[in-house]
């Protein structure tokens, strides 16, 4: 397993299967997860979902694929 952090906010996982490949986005530091975690059960569960889908997810997604499409041209995955 590698992580690769693009800034303090925005990650990604880069999990070595058998013969898969999977990036996953993510946040990169313990700190950014125990944040997220500790809003859901402090705002509940919808506002810390809303506000993950809006402002961190659409980041996630777009190094999630560079770095797919990076790994498929370097290694021909």
């Amino acid at each position: 397993m590698a992580s690769v952090p693009e800034s303090k906010t925005i990650g990604t996982n880069i999990l070595l299967k058998k013969n898969k490949l999977l990036v996953a986005g993510n946040f990169p530091t313990p700190v950014g997860s125990m944040i997220f975690a500790l809003s859901l059960f402090a705002l509940g569960f919808l506002i810390p979902l809303v506000i993950f889908l809006i402002v961190f997810q659409p980041k996630m997604k777009k190094l999630e694929n560079e770095i797919a499409a990076f790994l498929k041209e370097e290694y021909n995955l």
